[in-house]
């Protein structure tokens, strides 16, 4: 039987071409942890997720609903995929967002933060240890994402991508261990990777080797 043991849970936070999925994986290879996407399109759970970008919901006024999917998408990963792995000796989970990303994409009010709160608890879903917020310049990633030519409700929506930015840019996380700020741009341009990767990297190990968190 595989010894319990209390994984490190790791979550990238931050708006879309700021470099998460990149970095994600490549923590998740250097410490032979596992990574997990969120929106998972090949979910079964994540089926109104993927309705909700593609325009089918953008009449519905209350965020609740919108929130509720992409909660509940996660709940069924962290049930069906994460918990397994964890039982079966992982030691390190890496998140592509969280259920925080719902802050700067959900959140307006104090009473939608409450409701956020209190869904997460019901579902059980946990709080990381530590979090990397990556930080970007919206010129910058409005460039990257044209490029994309993307279809997604929210991408293709530059005022509201504007207003999701400021909002990231200036909220807080709950519930995490340690918390860095991780810039992707200097001087009007992007970092190199290497050099954002090694900054992450280095912040990992302080956490890490200071134990500060507990686990593993």
């Amino acid at each position: 039987m595989p010894q319990q043991h209390s994984p490190m849970l790791i979550d990238f936070e931050g708006l879309d071409c700021s470099f998460k999925e990149t970095n994600s994986k490549k923590l998740a290879s250097h410490l032979d942890g596992k990574r997990y996407e969120f929106p998972d399109y090949s979910s079964e759970g994540s089926y109104f997720v993927r309705q909700f970008l593609s325009g089918k919901y953008k009449d519905v006024d209350d965020r609740n609903p919108i929130m509720i999917a992409y909660l509940m998408e996660m709940f069924d990963v962290w049930n069906t995929k994460v918990l397994p792995d964890i039982k079966n000796g992982l030691k390190f989970v890496i998140f592509d967002r969280f259920w925080y990303s719902n802050i700067y994409y959900q959140c307006n009010t104090d009473k939608d933060l409450l409701s956020l709160q209190i869904i997460k608890n019901t579902l059980k879903l946990p709080d990381c240890h530590l979090l990397f917020k990556m930080i970007t310049d919206f010129d910058l990633t409005i460039k990257k994402i044209r490029e994309k030519n993307s279809k997604d409700i929210l991408e293709s929506d530059e005022d509201k991508m504007r207003k999701v930015h400021a909002k990231f840019n200036s909220c807080t996380f709950p519930n995490v261990n340690c918390m860095y700020n991780i810039n992707t741009f200097e001087n009007g341009d992007f970092r190199s990777k290497d050099d954002i990767f090694n900054d992450i990297l280095s912040k990992f190990f302080v956490v890490y080797n200071s134990k500060l968190i507990g686990v593993i």
